[in-house]
């Protein structure tokens, strides 16, 4: 009898520590399975803010470009709202807002520089840069910029803003037209050696454009 209880005991203890080790790796399994889906829905709900920051960040962006065109550059309401449908349209992909805030802009700004408007071109140029720091059309504000300075007269000016593109924009496709814009303000000014240097390296660098033949023919003016 002594000898059964205890066969009977250890029976019971071993039953009860299998089913204790196995309990234990359900919960541990379980506890697994729990840390990744926590895991899982952790990471879904990151991407779900990211993606709700960069919605609220397009909607701010497009109030503040609403804003700033129709003081800036006196959009009507019709005209805006055609844009406005252009850049909201979902079909163009992402990044279209920002290639059509900067046509928009700049579109404008060439409104400006035809209306012989400086103070405009130079504040829109500014928001330009501002906003769109990576955009092609940057030189070419400046430089437009840099050609109402001159026709005002405003030559020292006008030179600061030349050599700004060519510090910036070194393999600018206006390069030649900037070197013989500084030739000439240099010329206005009365340097006229620095003129003529200007005027040559357009031709050297440049020969054959139609820049360089305007800079001899700018050459052969100076020497009469």
């Amino acid at each position: 009898m002594y000898l059964q209880g205890r066969r009977q005991k250890f029976i019971r203890y071993v039953f009860l520590s299998f089913l204790f080790v196995n309990l234990a790796a359900c919960a541990r399994t379980s506890l697994r399975e729990e840390k990744i889906s926590l895991k899982t829905h952790q990471q879904r709900m990151s991407v779900l803010q990211q993606q709700l920051a960069e919605e609220k960040g397009l909607v701010q962006a497009l109030k503040e470009e609403n804003i700033v065109l129709r003081e800036l550059a006196e959009i009507d309401e019709k005209e805006w709202s055609r844009n406005r449908r252009t850049v909201l349209s979902p079909s163009k992909g992402k990044g279209l807002r920002q290639h059509v805030g900067e046509d928009l802009l700049y579109q404008k700004l060439a409104e400006f520089y035809q209306a012989g408007s400086l103070t405009k071109v130079i504040e829109t140029s500014r928001l330009l840069t501002t906003k769109y720091p990576n955009s092609e059309l940057i030189d070419r504000a400046l430089f437009m910029q840099a050609d109402l300075m001159q026709q005002s007269g405003l030559h020292a000016k006008a030179l600061k803003v030349l050599d700004e593109i060519l510090n910036r924009y070194p393999k600018s496709t206006r390069t030649a037209s900037v070197l013989l814009a500084k030739g000439k303000s240099y010329e206005s000014l009365r340097v006229l050696p620095t003129a003529k240097t200007f005027y040559q390296k357009v031709i050297q660098q440049f020969p054959g454009s139609r820049e360089s033949v305007r800079a001899q023919r700018y050459i052969d003016s100076l020497s009469k």
